[in-house]
């Protein structure tokens, strides 16, 4: 295998990792958020 090839497929794993933290912070701000204002509306 070219080294190229090796930093590519390693490049786009970082980049998966980053997507997939990126979703799950938004996702807990987006939960809290609608718990938060749920308790506000109770």
């Amino acid at each position: 295998q070219k080294p190229g090839h090796l930093a590519a497929r390693l490049g786009c794993a970082e980049t998966k990792v980053a997507t997939w933290d990126d979703l799950a912070f938004k996702l807990i701000i987006v939960g809290w958020n609608v718990k938060h204002s749920n308790f506000e509306k109770l």
